[in-house]
């Protein structure tokens, strides 16, 4: 067996009838199927004995859980190479190209980042699953946080529900941005009748971002956005509700000319505490250089009377 991948010290103040399940789901707020999964594996050792679930704990007790094992077919034709900023035996960091779709799809069988993720693992001999805990739109760029095992992945998924997550893009939108910081609390939900599309409706679900300006030109601004909420095309729906969709977007523009191939959109910044020691990581991805090259562009059309600031 594996080492193991986490260790409890049961709590003074836990209830007489506390049994392992309780434990694992009301203390930790492990999922129900998580736990599942692990009892089925018998991945749970009480007092370094295999426990059942009905198992009671009491102040002092030693709980282990050690990783799950995982089926993964074999991942080698069409896998992607992939940019890992950072990489240690829980998780991995790693840099998207826009182009780039996460999982594969009916339209999109090859060349995804899960596929080359996969087989990266597998080339070094490590049979782990992979578990993204933010996702991007394949025509956006930037930091993806990965996990190698459904543990970490709930964690941090807990993390971000926690605001213990901070994740921020750089955005380029159409027009002359008001204000140095706004929040938009716009509930979202699927618009009826399109497959893609989402839309503001107060039945939505609850949807938070914040932006902060870093510079604006007369034709378009440069901002940091960060979400507070992770709904499906968030930061698009927002920025386009109040009149300044994203450069290139054409799912929610405005047919306006199209002087990047993707909508203007990369993830940027990455902070939150590591699922195993809790410690804060913080990671960066500069501005892709299609997008650099659109804001410099920007930039030299601005009139000398209406410079950018």
């Amino acid at each position: 067996m594996r080492e193991p991948w986490l260790v409890y010290t049961v709590e003074e103040d836990v209830s007489d009838h506390l049994n392992v399940k309780g434990y694992l789901r009301g203390r930790q707020q492990f999922s129900r199927r998580l736990v599942r999964r692990l009892n089925a594996q018998e991945k749970i050792y009480l007092n370094d004995q295999p426990a059942r679930l009905k198992d009671l704990v009491r102040p002092g007790d030693r709980l282990v859980l050690f990783p799950l094992e995982e089926s993964l077919p074999l991942e080698v034709d069409g896998a992607p190479q992939v940019s890992v900023l950072y990489e240690d035996q829980d998780l991995l960091v790693v840099n998207k190209p826009p182009g780039m779709v996460v999982h594969p799809t009916k339209a999109h069988q090859e060349g995804t980042l899960v596929q080359g993720l996969r087989a990266l693992l597998q080339s070094r001999g490590i049979s782990r699953g992979v578990h993204l805990v933010n996702r991007l739109d394949k025509d956006t760029s930037g930091l993806v946080l990965v996990t190698k095992d459904p543990l970490s992945h709930q964690r941090l998924s807990r993390s971000i529900g926690e605001g213990r997550v901070t994740r921020s893009y750089l955005a380029i939108v159409w027009g002359y941005w008001p204000s140095p910081r706004l929040e938009l609390a716009l509930p979202i939900r699927r618009e009826p009748g399109h497959p893609m599309r989402r839309e503001i409706h107060r039945n939505g679900q609850r949807a938070v971002t914040h932006v902060q300006l870093l510079e604006r030109c007369p034709a378009a601004s440069l901002l940091e956005v960060d979400l507070l909420t992770g709904r499906t095309h968030q930061i698009r729906v927002h920025l386009a509700a109040i009149g300044f969709p994203l450069v290139g977007d054409e799912l929610y523009g405005t047919g306006e000319e199209k002087p990047i191939q993707r909508q203007a959109l990369h993830a940027h910044k990455l902070i939150f505490p590591h699922p195993r020691t809790g410690k804060e990581l913080s990671f960066r991805a500069p501005l892709p250089g299609d997008m650099q090259e659109l804001w410099n562009m920007v930039r030299r059309s601005a009139r000398e009377d209406m410079r950018c600031q």
